[in-house]
């Protein structure tokens, strides 16, 4: 429909039309959907860092504010990941302190926490 958005009824129905189960599908949808607002915008594809089509008409001021805080977040996301390349000299190294319970998996409580444990001042959200 060109709004920008995909519902997440409308992601696992396209997803099991790909031959995706639907637990699958719905785990991916999970993980796109950054903002946790039950939808999969263009800029939370766009933090996998895949190509964006250029606009074709001007942004409205609510589509630049949600751009602007998608960039803060995405910010956010570089700023913590270069401060565990340099205080545990990479990502496995650093994860292995994160999850200490070694679960394989962080709450974003647990996440928060550890994060602090270490020392991380940015922001968390």
């Amino acid at each position: 429909d060109e709004s920008g958005y995909i519902a997440r009824s409308e992601f696992i129905e396209a997803c099991t039309r790909l031959n995706l189960s639907t637990k699958k599908a719905s785990s991916l949808f999970h993980m796109l959907d950054s903002g946790g607002d039950g939808e999969i915008s263009t800029e939370e594809v766009g933090l996998l860092g895949f190509p964006r089509r250029p606009p074709e008409i001007a942004a409205t001021p609510a589509e630049v504010r949600r751009v602007s805080r998608m960039d803060a977040g995405r910010n956010a996301v570089n700023s913590f990941r270069t401060f565990l390349r340099r205080q545990f000299g990479g990502l496995i190294n650093a994860w292995r302190l994160l999850d200490s319970n070694k679960s394989g998996s962080l709450t974003f409580f647990e996440f928060c926490a550890s994060a602090r444990g270490v020392r991380f001042h940015g922001n968390l959200k």
